[in-house]
Order: C-alpha cells, then structure tokens, then sequence
C-alpha cells in the first residue's frame, strides 16, 4: 500500500459523524492519519488542541499529517466533504499532484441554492499527492507564518494557496466528489457554474434526499447505509468500474476549470505592427440576449437597485462573478503595482488580461510622482503578473484604448487617473470595447474629501453622471461595510454594457 488517507478537522461541523461513517469503509485498508482539534477514534489521531479556524491552520494539520504518514502518496480527506469509493483507490502514475475534477457542491441551508453546483476550480480536498513533495511545499509556504491563527485575517493571511501555480494532473471519474457548505465551515461562499445545477447526481442521487440526512441529528443518522437510502458502501476495493484514471494532459493548478488548459498558454497575439490582434470572447458581441442573460444573473444573485449595494461583496468576489459567467477576456485601466491583476487571475480561469498603465503622470492631472516611484511600482506590477496572460501597454489610457477593437471584451475595470475628466474619459472610450453583455467596471466610488487620497479625486460624479445620460438600470456596488483591505473600503462600481 502506497497511499495514506490524511483527514485533517476543526470539529466545528455538526454532521461530521456522518462524514466518517460514509468514509470509514471506503478506506478499506488504507491506513488513515487524522490530526484534529479534539480527539477522535480516526485511524492514528493527533489532537493539536483548540488553536482556532483558518486557512492557515488547516495547511498546518495537514502538514502535520504529511509528516506522521510513511507512505509515498497521501490522500487528502476533509469533514465536509464526500468521497466517492474509487476515489480512495485511485493508483499515482509517478506525478507530485493528482486533482479530481467533479467536484460539486451542495449548500445545507441557502434558500436559494437548492440543487448541486459545479464548483469552478478544484480543490485542496479532493487531490492525491506524493507525500515529501506536500511536506517540502507546506514547510516552504508555513515557514513565514509560526504559530496557530485562530481566524482568517485578510491583512496576514498570504496571498496565494501553496498549490499556487504548481501543475497538477486530473483526475477523471464520472462519479463526483460533494462538498458539503454550512454555516459552521470554513468557507460559506465558493466559486460555482450557477448554470450547471443538477439535482440529481450519480451514485450520490438526489439533492434533496442527501441533504436532509445531514440537516438531521446525528442520533437520527442510521450510518452509513443511510446516505444512499439503504444501499451498503462496500468495504474493501472498488468495483473496476469506480476505479479512476488521469488524464493525460497537466493543467495549471491555478483554478483549472473544465476546459483544457496547458500551462504554457499562449499569449495575447499581436500582429507585425504591435496592433493586439482581436481575441474571441466567451460570447457574441452586441448579442440582446447576452445583456439579457448577464442581467438576470446580476438580479438574481444580487437583486436590482440604482445603485443597489451588493451586501457582502467585496472586490475579488466581483472577478468570481466574472468567471461564473464565463468572462475570458478583460482589461484593467490602471495597473498600478499589479496586486489587483493578480487577484484577476487567480479567480478567473483562462484569463486574457490588457493591462494599461504608462507610469508617467497625466499632462493635466493634479496627481504627481516622482519617476523613482513609478519605476518602483512598474517594477513589483512585472513581478506580480510574472508568467500571466497579459498585454501590457504602457502609454496613457486615451493612446492604449486605440489598440483594442470594439466589442471585443467581456470586461474592463477602470482605475485610472481619479479626477473627473478623465475619468468620463474612461468611461466613455473603454466602454465601447466591452461587448453587449459584458461589464463595465471601476474603483474608488467616492467623491473630494471622502477618503484619503489629497489628489483631486471625483469618481462617483463621474460614474453617476454617465450612469444618468445613458439611462442605466440596474447598476451596482460592492460593500464597503464588510472591507478588510483598503482596496475594498473605497467600493467597486459595475453595470451591464448594453
């Protein structure tokens, strides 16, 4: 036996009984190493003690599952999820990363999620890995950060998971593996296709059926024949056809999604004169029915209002929104250091990035830099969106809008020179590259002397003037009430191009 289970806890979930039941004799001999935050009678336990709930906590338990394993792989297994039997079976071929795919998720109480989604990326909870490459990871990863962090901290907590950027082979199964939401979890909120839903899924069967046996108590649970009403998990090795085989091309670990992806993508082409050649976007331009899908989407997730605050959405939730609805190809006026350009990609799988910035100040503008500081600031924005797909052009916003076709992008977020001109500049001349159906976008919806900028800064006149001439409705904000970065206390403003 090659492979150890590694199940890593906080014990916070009230079903996870029910998640060992349904897991216990899907393991079969597979030894299982459990390091929790109480103790468990799960394979060899180690009980860290109550060191509190957070992303980082959660890499350093399975760290130190990795570390207690003897086995060349190790098998990841979280209290939230369920596995289907062949998943625990499955046979590395010699690569560091293996990652099932299928994943989908299923809310416990979301009102208006009721079926299974299909979730947008692949998941720490759900990959096989050859166990001194995870140690070697994690301990690089961890080292900056000692100790137990009782909560995720958005000013601490890094930037990136440690699979960031580290290729992976899939997993391919037709079975799925659930990841099961509460209130109690880690994460309440997570990147899905909101137009795959089924209620229905293979082996796991209907939605609503699963549901209501971890919405009951666990003295009400019958074990683990109760989860397939009545059906009895086997307890050794899979039947032939459960057993799962990868594919054979590598895919970024960066948020892969269900396309191909080779993580060597290629760049934004350019023709023999520097033009940026026109990249196909995810639908047709000028398309009524575009606008009209991207639309309800919009007022379905958030509602409608002019301007109505989306409550809880921050700024990287927008380029989550963005990948549900399938956006490839976007640009951002105003790349500055590039930290938000990175965000971009890591929540929109197979993004075609223009980033603009010409790092020179703007002939009339009030804002002025020294050129040190925008050598310096040119300097970290290469090296944050090091290896992306991105086109970056470095002239004035007015001079880079010119190399970009009409219609030809599904989104752009404006965060350019602050003051009024240009900013109606902005508006006007990129909002005429994005196709109908797409979304307008910027930052810092904010007037004079309400935040902390001393240059003359009047984005929310701006935006309120165009949004008035042009009749738009409904457009909207992101919620500066739940900020934790400085970048999300000045809201995000959007609306749909028409």
């Amino acid at each position: 036996m090659n492979k150890t289970i590694i199940y890593y806890t906080a014990n916070r979930e009230k079903f996870e009984q029910k998640i060992i039941d349904d897991m216990w004799p899907k393991a079969g001999d597979i030894p299982i190493v459990s390091v929790s935050q109480k103790p468990m009678d799960l394979g060899t336990n180690i009980c860290v003690g109550d060191v509190g709930y957070s992303y980082l906590n959660e890499r350093k338990q399975i760290l130190i599952a990795a570390e207690a394993a003897k086995t060349e792989y190790v098998v990841t297994a979280e209290s939230d999820f369920l596995y289907p039997t062949g998943y625990f079976y499955f046979e590395p071929k010699g690569a560091n990363i293996y990652r099932y795919e299928n994943v989908w998720i299923m809310w416990l109480d979301d009102r208006k999620r009721r079926n299974f989604y299909r979730k947008t990326a692949t998941s720490d909870g759900a990959q096989i890995v050859r166990r001194e490459f995870l140690i070697d990871l994690l301990t690089k990863y961890l080292t900056p950060y000692p100790g137990w962090y009782r909560q995720n901290d958005r000013n601490v907590d890094p930037r990136h998971s440690p699979y960031h950027r580290v290729d992976f082979e899939v997993i391919n199964s037709e079975i799925p593996c659930v990841s099961i939401k509460s209130r109690e979890g880690l994460t309440y909120i997570t990147g899905v296709h909101n137009d795959d839903t089924k209620e229905v899924l293979p082996y796991w069967g209907n939605v609503n059926d699963l549901r209501s046996k971890f919405l009951l108590s666990s003295s009400e649970s019958n074990g683990p024949s109760d989860l397939q009403g009545g059906t009895t998990f086997p307890s050794r090795r899979p039947e032939p056809e459960h057993v799962l085989s990868p594919r054979t091309e590598i895919r970024s670990g960066v948020g892969s999604k269900l396309s191909k992806v080779k993580s060597d993508s290629a760049k934004i082409e350019s023709d023999s004169k520097g033009k940026v050649s026109s990249p196909k976007t995810s639908l047709e331009p000028d398309s009524e029915k575009s606008v009209v899908n991207t639309k309800k989407h919009l007022i379905k997730k958030y509602g409608t209002g002019d301007p109505l605050v989306a409550l809880g959405m921050l700024r990287h939730n927008l380029y989550q929104l963005f990948a549900e609805l399938g956006f490839k190809v976007g640009a951002e006026v105003g790349l500055f250091r590039g930290r938000n350009a990175r965000q971009m990609f890591r929540e929109i799988p197979g993004l075609k990035l223009y980033g603009v910035d010409a790092y020179d100040d703007q002939p009339y503008s009030t804002r002025h830099k020294t050129v040190p500081r925008y050598d310096r600031n040119r300097r970290m924005m290469t090296d944050r969106i090091r290896g992306r797909n991105i086109k970056v052009i470095e002239k004035f916003s007015e001079e880079a809008v010119q190399e970009i076709p009409y219609d030809s992008l599904d989104f752009v977020y404006i965060d350019g020179d602050h003051s009024y001109d240009y900013m109606m500049t902005d508006i006007i001349l990129w909002s005429r590259r994005v196709r109908a159906g797409g979304i307008v976008s910027g930052h810092d919806y904010v007037k004079p002397g309400e935040y902390r900028h001393k240059y003359d800064i009047n984005v929310k006149e701006a935006v309120d003037d165009y949004i008035r001439m042009h009749k738009i409705s409904p457009w909207y904000l992101t919620d500066k009430k739940g900020a934790v970065n400085k970048s999300d206390k000045c809201p995000t403003w959007f609306f749909v191009k028409e």
